[in-house]
């Protein structure tokens, strides 16, 4: 581990240094189209290191509150992912039985996936989600 450059700094130079450098020096169109995937990948790495365990955390206390279930998260990413994971497929059964095709808790599982689809677009594509919002 070390102090400087973070995880975040070397992600987000190397997605620079590939669109703003590499990319207009390419003149075949294939390859210029994968340097530009790889470096909104790496975009995308970068802001999954700065956003940290927040998001999940939210995910976690939103899915929580949904299906109505008390305590605290886990305290390790991976369990916290696995209970992400759990309590995504209760509300998918929950769904599948019909319990959202109407009344208070359809309005609040559309607000939750409105609220998920948000959140994963700040991070996945935040340039797409700002010219959503905007229109």
């Amino acid at each position: 581990m070390q102090d400087r450059p973070t995880a975040d700094e070397l992600t987000d130079a190397v997605s620079q240094f590939l669109q703003t450098e590499l990319t207009p020096a390419l003149s075949d169109p294939r390859l210029r189209f994968r340097v530009l995937i790889a470096a909104n990948l790496m975009a995308i790495v970068t802001r999954e290191l700065r956003a940290g365990d927040a998001p999940l955390h939210e995910e976690w206390g939103n899915l929580a509150a949904l299906l109505g279930h008390e305590g605290s998260p886990p305290a390790d990413s991976a369990a916290l992912r696995a209970a992400i994971d759990a309590l995504s497929r209760e509300l998918c059964a929950r769904i599948r039985a019909g319990d959202a095709d109407n009344g208070p808790f359809a309005a609040a599982t559309l607000a939750y996936a409105e609220a998920a689809l948000v959140a994963r677009l700040q991070i996945a594509n935040p340039r797409f989600l700002e010219r959503v919002q905007a229109a």
